[in-house]
C-alpha cells in the first residue's frame, strides 16, 4: 500500500479542498480520533452482550431465546468486524493503523 494522504496533503486534498494544510490535518485526525472512539464503544457493547448471553445461560434462559440473542450478537460483531477492518486497510501518516479490534468469534461458553 502507498503513502497515505496525510504525508503529502497538498496533492490529495488541496485539488478540492481550498483550506490550509493544518486545517485538513486537524479534520483528518477529529474524524479518526472520533472513529476509533465509536469502534472502541462498540467492541465493549458486543463483549458485553456476550457476556450478559453467558450470564442469562447460567440463569436458565431456554435454549430458543439464546439463540435469538446469539445470532443479534453474530451481526453486532460482523459488523464491527467489518468496519475494523476497513479501517485497517487505510493507513494515516503513522503508518499502519495499530487500533486493532480483535474478533470475538467463539461459541458461547457452557
Amino acid at each position: 500500500m502507498g503513502a497515505g494522504p496525510l504525508l503529502n496533503l497538498n496533492r490529495a486534498c488541496q485539488t478540492c479542498d481550498a483550506v490550509s494544510e493544518t486545517e485538513l490535518e486537524t479534520r483528518v485526525l477529529t474524524i479518526q480520533d472520533r472513529h476509533h472512539a465509536l469502534l472502541q464503544r462498540a467492541a465493549r457493547a458486543t463483549t458485553e452482550m456476550l457476556d450478559a448471553i453467558v450470564a442469562a445461560k447460567k440463569g436458565g434462559v431456554g435454549e430458543p431465546d439464546l439463540q435469538k440473542a446469539a445470532a443479534q450478537h453474530r451481526k453486532a460483531q460482523w459488523r464491527l468486524d467489518f468496519v475494523a477492518a476497513r479501517t485497517e486497510r487505510h493507513r494515516d501518516r503513522f503508518g499502519p493503523n495499530p487500533k486493532v479490534i480483535c474478533s470475538r468469534f467463539a461459541p458461547i461458553p457452557s
